[in-house]
């Protein structure tokens, strides 16, 4: 990470010297590496974040690993991170820290189990796999939500998927905001180089 450099006070009198004057530069394009990710030169002016929703239910096979498909970016300052033609993966564009949230709303179903989770650079849960919760056993008459949280330190070009599983002798939906607001969605944001 760079650090910051020493400015030469400056007082009536005194001779501004080229090298003081690129130390403001180098200082201004730190302090926004710090705070945003981005130097001054890619006019940045806000933390790259996301927010990927579904606007429509999804259906989940039983017993199968599925990766949520997420229809609509809400949210989506300074980076691009999310397009619709892969709409299951988030690609990173500015390394460093990312707190990334998932919410799901399954559909009424009796379960035994059901599974949400994060995983980074692949789509194996045993290898690729930075958190997940697993839902208690028993039927759900309702809706059904619960959410999955990671922190994790991504190079530029990581990948992030949102999975589920569910075990309930048939296939069960995911359900959007307009089913059940708030509905199924993953945010994902930069915090820090």
């Amino acid at each position: 990470m760079p650090a910051m450099q020493p400015v030469t006070n400056f007082v009536d009198g005194v001779v501004v010297h080229q090298g003081d004057l690129n130390n403001l530069g180098t200082n201004i394009n730190t302090l926004c590496q710090q705070s945003t990710g981005k130097t001054a030169a890619a006019a940045a002016s806000s933390k790259p974040i996301t927010q990927v929703d579904l606007n429509a239910t999804q259906s989940v096979p039983d017993g199968t690993l599925a990766l949520v498909s997420w229809h609509v970016a809400s949210t989506s300052i300074t980076d691009t991170i999310w397009v619709a033609s892969t709409p299951t993966v988030i690609t990173v564009v500015t390394p460093g820290w990312y707190a990334i949230d998932i919410q799901i709303c399954w559909a009424s179903a009796a379960q035994t189990n059901r599974v949400v989770g994060i995983m980074v650079n692949g789509t194996t849960p045993t290898s690729n796999s930075i958190g997940e919760i697993d839902a208690a056993n028993g039927s759900v008459v309702g809706l059904f939500k619960h959410r999955c949280t990671a922190y994790a330190h991504l190079s530029q070009g990581a990948t992030i998927y949102a999975y589920v599983v569910q075990v309930s002798g048939g296939a069960v939906n995911l359900n959007p905001s307009s089913v059940s607001f708030p509905g199924t969605f993953m945010s994902v944001r930069w915090d820090a180089p």
